[in-house]
């Protein structure tokens, strides 16, 4: 009985300092240590009321870190996490569908497919040679990985690669950094130049392959790299791309335009996830567009 009563008591107490214990990260990290970590936990989770409580005044918080990354709620890779979630739905996790990452950098994309998607076979294409380095040391623990040095376009060919300060921004379009003042313009900025070699999907993956998600992230080059992959993407199934409402890089392509591409080709739209806001406008997301020949939702 006693007991109970207590327990009554904490509960009472936890609806009273609920907000303060989640506005103070000392005081969370004092419970976390304590053993009265697993009972406010539990609390909080079976009791829909005081969860309530919680959610409803912390709204605005939880909504900001859900738009903005990294963060506790949105790390970054929530698009990669719902590819995979649809992929496994709708097809059962079949082997031989294949896993393509184009702009893989250094590799950690491809290690969260390897990791989630251990039967599937990952072909990673990086063309820059540092990044491509560290890709190909990753792929060692990986035996599902095949790296390949190498950007994917719309012809084979030779071109010169922009590197960034920040490498994933690296582009084969010319940076433009006088087009707007924002978060890209401000840190983002050209270190030198590389020469690559660039070849096409359709050079790369086998006929009779299918490819279960093509992921995409090649600042601007999007197009071009669809653009040489009408075969595969006959049998593709699920295609991950991330795109833009900024002209930080000359001449790349704009969301609508990779919209109006896969449309044509049949593919639907399912989800887009922010990546990138300032001021409330959206700068990048990432797109998950789905086969209506092969996906079904």
């Amino acid at each position: 009985m006693i007991n109970k009563i207590k327990k009554h008591i904490n509960k009472k107490i936890l609806y009273l300092l609920s907000p303060i214990i989640y506005k103070n990260p000392l005081i969370v990290k004092n419970i976390l240590k304590s053993d009265t970590a697993s009972f406010v936990l539990d609390t909080i989770k079976k009791d829909s009321n005081l969860l309530d409580l919680v959610l409803q005044e912390f709204k605005e918080e939880i909504h900001t870190r859900m738009e903005n990354y990294p963060s506790p709620l949105n790390p970054g890779y929530n698009h990669i996490d719902k590819s995979v979630e649809i992929l496994k739905r709708t097809t059962g996790n079949q082997a031989d569908l294949l896993i393509v990452d184009i702009g893989a950098a250094t590799g950690y994309v491809s290690e969260l497919f390897a990791k989630t998607l251990p039967e599937h076979t990952i072909y990673s294409f990086e063309p820059i040679k540092n990044s491509y380095e560290q890709l190909k040391n990753k792929s060692e623990f990986y035996k599902n990985i095949i790296p390949r040095n190498k950007a994917i376009g719309s012809s084979n060919t030779e071109l010169e690669i922009n590197v960034a300060n920040r490498i994933t921004a690296s582009s084969l379009y010319a940076l433009n950094p006088g087009e707007d003042n924002n978060f890209i313009t401000q840190n983002i900025n050209l270190t030198r130049k590389e020469t690559i070699t660039v070849s096409t999907l359709d050079t790369e993956i086998s006929i009779g392959q299918r490819i279960g998600i093509l992921k995409l992230d090649v600042q601007g080059y999007e197009l071009e790299a669809l653009k040489g992959a009408y075969r595969c993407l006959e049998e593709t199934y699920i295609i991950l791309v991330e795109v833009s409402n900024h002209n930080y890089y000359t001449g790349g392509a704009q969301y609508y335009e990779i919209d109006d591409f896969l449309r044509k080709k049949g593919f639907r739209l399912y989800t887009i996830i922010p990546s990138l806001r300032e001021n409330g406008r959206m700068l990048e997301w990432d797109c998950i567009y789905t086969n209506q020949k092969f996906v079904k939702l």
